[in-house]
């Protein structure tokens, strides 16, 4: 098996610039690969892979023992192919679109050794490989990576996943019928044999021969000698990570419930007067990480089963008027959860699941009161008290599951957007 994360380690914990290096060379041609068919542009997907190198460089530390490194790496590849999509169509699409033929000509160049049947199916699914693999499940998708980008036999990929042999080639086989159903969706026809086949044959191909060592000197100094356009390129790829990640925090639960209501309940966020004096200690708080943590809570899980038995009673009973209210109720409870994980919507709601815990976090707090650090309004009556930051206790008092207090924590280091922006947000 691979010891990816032990030359991880070896890096992030001595700096060392040899297990950088083979990590890189290991990796360099399923980066570029996957940034090429992307971005279709040579020079821009090389630009791509030293960017998500100097990202591995920056994160190799926080990543955990249960990462699958070529799937890390595949999506990170695949935000940064976005992202730099997104700055080159605003600079230079006349370009791009040259690029874009000139590419899919050599493809067509390449691929008329091979038989006609596996030529024109490669042809038809590449431009929509990425956004299919985007479509499947974490293990689902490092489970493709690994068997066809990589070249694992079953036992191999199961072992990466902490499952057994046949598990792993279950899984396969499963994502394989999804990559299927995605093609079939948008004109595609073939099968799972032939699209295994031909992924294997051309998902990954070879990155150019400096670009290896190129990328090594750029990621070992976390990208300080980088270009300012893969700079660029870097800070807009983590950003949207983050984003995307925060996003999927926030939404997962109601997305599979589908239905979900808002509950009205309200507490004040502060209490005695106006008046303050200098000794007055007041506790503050990210709005934004007390949604994100509700979102993973027990508290929030429940709520959405009760709305989801409604939903399946009125449903059963043929009640098309209270299925659709209550469809209509899960789909604006999603979105003022996302408005409140990522802008500085107020959270009474949420804060009123814990009411009873409130007391005793002021108390360990030393606060007579507990604002939002966003409620400028409530602030201003206390222009000479001390703050005392009291997020983490309330997160803490909701109860997350350890995914969703992750990024509770993440959030806070990010600047809030607006409400437009974060309707804006796509899963």
């Amino acid at each position: 098996m691979n010891d990816d994360l032990t030359l991880l380690r070896e890096y992030a914990g001595g700096n060392s610039e040899a297990a950088f290096a083979a990590l890189v060379s290991r990796h360099v041609n399923l980066v570029y690969s996957v940034a090429l068919r992307q971005v279709r542009d040579p020079h821009l997907a090389e630009e791509i892979t030293q960017a998500v190198f100097i990202i591995l460089a920056r994160k190799a530390a926080s990543l955990g023992p249960k990462t699958i490194l070529s799937g890390w790496l595949c999506r990170t590849a695949r935000y940064a192919s976005a992202n730099a999509l997104t700055i080159q169509r605003r600079r230079q699409r006349r370009e791009q679109e040259a690029f874009m033929q000139s590419q899919l000509d050599q493809v067509q160049d390449d691929l008329s050794r091979r038989s006609e049947a596996e030529a024109e199916t490669w042809t038809q699914i590449a431009p929509l490989l990425n956004g299919a693999l985007e479509q499947l499940g974490q293990k689902d998708h490092d489970a493709v990576v690994l068997r066809f980008f990589e070249g694992r036999n079953f036992k191999e990929v199961g072992a990466a996943l902490g499952a057994s042999e046949d598990a792993a080639k279950m899984r396969v086989n499963r994502a394989l019928e999804k990559l299927r159903t995605f093609f079939t969706k948008r004109g595609v026809s073939s099968t799972t044999a032939i699209i295994a086949g031909v992924i294997s044959a051309h998902s990954v191909q070879a990155a150019p021969v400096a670009l290896a060592k190129s990328v090594t000197a750029v990621a070992i100094v976390k990208g300080s000698i980088a270009t300012a356009s893969i700079l660029t390129l870097v800070k807009g790829t983590i950003k949207l990570m983050t984003w995307t990640k925060l996003k999927l925090a926030l939404g997962t639960s109601a997305a599979i419930l589908l239905i979900g209501g808002a509950v009205t309940l309200a507490i004040s966020q502060t209490s005695g007067g106006d008046k303050t004096t200098s000794l007055e200690r007041i506790g503050i708080y990210d709005s934004r990480a007390v949604a994100v943590a509700f979102a993973g809570s027990p508290a929030f899980e429940q709520e959405l089963r009760s709305l989801k038995a409604d939903y399946q009673k009125a449903n059963a009973a043929g009640d098309l008027e209270t299925v659709a209210k209550l469809k209509a109720e899960g789909k604006a409870l999603q979105i003022k959860l996302e408005r409140q994980g990522f802008s500085t919507v107020p959270v009474d709601d949420i804060l009123a699941h814990i009411t009873n815990a409130l007391p005793e976090i002021e108390r360990s707090a030393g606060v007579t009161s507990i604002i939002s650090k966003w409620n400028e309004t409530e602030l201003k009556k206390h222009p000479n008290a001390e703050e005392v930051d009291v997020t983490l206790k309330l997160i803490d008092a909701l109860q997350p599951n350890e995914r969703a207090r992750k990024s509770a924590i993440e959030i806070q280091k990010q600047k809030p957007i607006s409400l437009e922006q974060a309707d804006k947000i796509k899963d």
